[in-house]
């Protein structure tokens, strides 16, 4: 997923619906003080980069519905990119995804910081997993291991039928 894709994501949430949850809630039971203390935790974790519950998600959407969209955002960017390192096929891909994702993310957002660190914390959780660990370091070398199995000669000959396809020969001595 995009970036693009993931503010479409955030924008598309039908305002009704956010407006629904938002004056059903009670505010009652919290004082403002014990809200803004939930909220400086919350944003806290978030600038450590960490993932929100779904219980915090609710908490922000429910007392600062002008926040939710920024907070969902940031959590939209950090699933796509844990999404896309689970399909890398090597240790260099997976630092390549991360650059891109990195490199995405603009000088003027104003939550880049936020993006950033959660970006750090999806790329050191992800290493840590065993998915990581199982990856080759090279994608040459994933390439020959996916290569390697039943159908790769046909693979490779479809390959090169293509490319002649597209690319036909010349006799350039006429």
């Amino acid at each position: 997923m995009f970036m693009w894709e993931a503010k479409e994501k955030v924008v598309q949430q039908p305002k009704s619906f956010v407006t629904r949850m938002v004056c059903s809630e009670k505010k009652e039971g919290m004082s403002e003080e014990e809200k803004k203390k939930r909220l400086r935790k919350i944003e806290q974790k978030l600038k450590n980069g960490k993932k929100l519950t779904a219980e915090e998600m609710s908490f922000i959407l429910r007392y600062y519905p002008e926040k939710y969209p920024a907070v969902k955002r940031i959590q939209v960017m950090r699933e796509s990119l844990e999404e896309k390192l689970e399909h890398a096929s090597s240790k260099e891909e997976v630092q390549d995804i991360f650059m891109l994702a990195v490199g995405l993310v603009s000088e003027k957002d104003p939550y880049r910081e936020e993006v950033l660190s959660a970006y750090q914390d999806v790329i050191k959780e992800f290493k840590k997993s065993s998915s990581y660990q199982k990856l080759p370091q090279k994608t040459e070398e994933a390439k020959k291991k996916k290569g390697s199995g039943f159908g790769a000669d046909l693979e490779d000959e479809v390959r090169k039928e293509e490319y002649q396809f597209f690319m036909p020969e010349f006799d350039l001595h006429m």
